[in-house]
This record gives structure tokens, C-alpha cells and sequence, in this order.
């Protein structure tokens, strides 16, 4: 699991999470599941809030971007402060599944 928001001092906001395939190779990446976690405050009793498949990607280059996948919340996650949330993803083969995740997300 990856850390990528801690709920600031007066709670935090999150819209949503996007994993993008950050690979340096011009290789097409695996298929994969992407799984949003969120911890309490003591960063343990993870509960799984949501997920999103990725199809095999596309191969990059200079015309063709990697695989992207979006989760956006039903409904604004409000995370309270100290908690956490945290990414990972199901499949890794090789370099070609490098995935970044970024949060849309913002402090009250």
C-alpha cells in the first residue's frame, strides 16, 4: 500500500483518484485492478472504499499516451485528520506497469 493523503487538521476532501501509466518504456502495460483504501487514525484497520479496473494499455509513444484510469466518489469523501488514504494496484509484471496515482483533493 501507497500513502497519497493524510486528513489535514480540520479534515480533508476527495473527489476522486487517478492512476496514470508512468512508464518510461514503449511497452503496452498489463491489465490491472486498482484498490483506494482508507485507514484510521492510527494507520492501520484499512477499509476498502473503492476500485477501478484497467484493460491492457495501449503502447506508448510520441503519438499514443499510456493507460489512464479515473475513480471519482459517488458521493466527496471526507476524510477526518490523521486518517489516510492508500493505493495499490493487483498485477506488476515489469517496468510497463509503472502506474502513478494523484488524488483530487483538498484541506477544510
Amino acid at each position: 500500500l501507497v500513502g497519497i493523503v493524510t486528513g489535514g487538521t480540520n479534515g480533508t476532501r476527495v473527489d476522486g483518484v487517478r492512476f496514470r501509466n508512468s512508464a518510461a518504456t514503449l511497452t503496452a502495460s498489463t491489465a490491472t485492478r486498482f484498490c483506494i483504501f482508507l485507514s484510521d487514525t492510527t494507520g492501520a484497520n484499512y477499509k476498502l472504499i473503492g476500485e477501478v479496473a484497467q484493460a491492457a494499455g495501449t503502447t506508448r509513444s510520441g503519438t499514443q499516451i499510456g493507460a489512464t484510469s479515473i475513480y471519482t466518489f459517488d458521493q466527496p469523501l471526507i476524510m477526518p485528520s490523521g486518517s489516510s488514504l492508500f493505493v495499490c494496484q493487483s498485477v506488476y509484471i515489469g517496468v510497463a506497469d509503472q502506474f502513478d496515482a494523484q488524488a483530487f483533493a483538498g484541506d477544510y
